[in-house]
């Protein structure tokens, strides 16, 4: 039976996929950092101070014990970080991406997985689950229209769960970060008569 983890770039993402796991592979979801045994490291510095830092303590010289590893949003993998994890893994080692170029890119550094998309098979997943009935959210729809170039349908009424709202912005980035901010401000003093909160509380 192959040795198979499960790893994403955050820790949120992780806990994502141990819910949605059997118990018994609780062990086997990690982040990625913790799949690489990064651990402290104390070096010297140019001046002769000590400093410390993060290293993997799997690399080229001390390989992985995986046979395969999942890793999950991976859009949010940098060059670099797949690099330490290529040259972790013992050979034969087998890699699964899933992830969403239009999500989350890499904190810092040009992503992996634009490349690996024009080089690895790939299978796309192209019907909602999640939020496909009539009464979730629109928040898809929306995604996928403006995705393929379409403008958004905007809702007239307010809707009970979700409404998609429309405005138009500055074209100056700074005026258009000073209205949206206000516009957040004022969502947050904003009540509808049958609800005790405000309508948007970040």
């Amino acid at each position: 039976i192959p040795s198979i983890a499960m790893v994403a770039f955050t820790g949120q993402a992780t806990q994502v996929l141990k819910k949605n796991m059997p118990k018994a592979w609780a062990r086997n979801v990690m982040t990625i950092h913790l799949l690489l045994g990064y651990a402290p490291e104390t070096f010297e510095r140019a001046d002769g101070s000590e400093g410390q830092r993060f290293v993997p303590t799997y690399t080229a010289a001390n390989k992985m014990p995986w046979d395969v590893i999942i890793v999950d949003e991976a859009s949010m993998v940098a060059v670099d970080l797949w690099h330490q994890l290529i040259d972790a893994s013992k050979p034969g080692c087998r890699f699964y991406f899933i992830g969403d170029l239009n999500q989350l890119p890499p904190p810092i550094g040009q992503g992996i997985l634009g490349f690996a998309l024009s080089k690895w098979p790939v299978y796309e997943l192209t019907v909602v689950h999640r939020q496909a009935d009539d009464t979730a959210n629109r928040i898809v729809d929306t995604a996928h229209r403006i995705l393929q170039g379409e403008e958004p349908q905007f809702d007239d009424t307010r809707n009970p769960s979700w409404r998609v709202a429309g405005m138009e912005l500055k074209h100056n980035s700074d005026d258009a970060h000073e209205q949206i901010v206000n516009i957040a401000r004022q969502l947050r003093t904003i009540k509808y008569p049958d609800e005790a909160g405000p309508v948007y509380d970040p």
